[in-house]
């Protein structure tokens, strides 16, 4: 975000919401978060763990005053499922809180992007229809006239209406 208001760069890719009325911003996806927890845990060999199992349990997350998009859906839906998380630990980088993880601090819902990591020590649990869910935009500076980012944001918008209508 720093970056984009300093014109270092054209566009980038953030976890909304984005309180910035400098900055727009356009959707690409949603994806649910996934529990990850030491191979070691309890529930690793569940084949099923809800979000209200966790009630008990340490949790290691992302600050909310980096990344409520992170931060803020986990919290709400822990709320939802009875409890507030036990956050003994936060860290800025996936690979932190994972390592975290693994060494048994804690308990972590990352986005499901991270199952790719394959962090050794670490297992990746879905959650099912209780699982909250986070997104990732582009941002760019409202008055950025690039030509390279009109052009990328033109086909960004021709590939999502594309896809939206091959969905029909």
């Amino acid at each position: 975000v720093q970056a984009l208001h300093r014109r270092q760069l054209d566009l980038g890719f953030v976890r909304p919401p984005l309180y910035d009325t400098l900055l727009a911003t356009h959707l690409l996806l949603q994806e649910e978060f996934v529990l990850a927890l030491p191979k070691t845990h309890s529930m690793a060999r569940r084949l099923q763990v809800t979000l209200s199992m966790l009630a008990a349990e340490p949790f290691i997350l992302y600050p909310r005053h980096l990344g409520p998009g992170l931060y803020d859906p986990v919290v709400s839906a822990c709320q939802q499922a009875g409890f507030s998380p036990n956050v003994v630990q936060e860290a800025t980088q996936m690979h932190t809180i994972l390592s975290l993880v693994t060494i048994g601090l804690g308990v972590a819902l990352v986005p499901a992007c991270v199952q790719a990591l394959q962090w050794q020590g670490v297992i990746y649990k879905n959650l099912g229809p209780s699982a909250p869910q986070t997104s990732v935009a582009l941002a760019w500076h409202r008055d950025n006239r690039s030509p390279a980012l009109t052009a990328l944001l033109g086909q960004v918008a021709v590939a999502n209406w594309t896809n939206t209508r091959a969905l029909r």
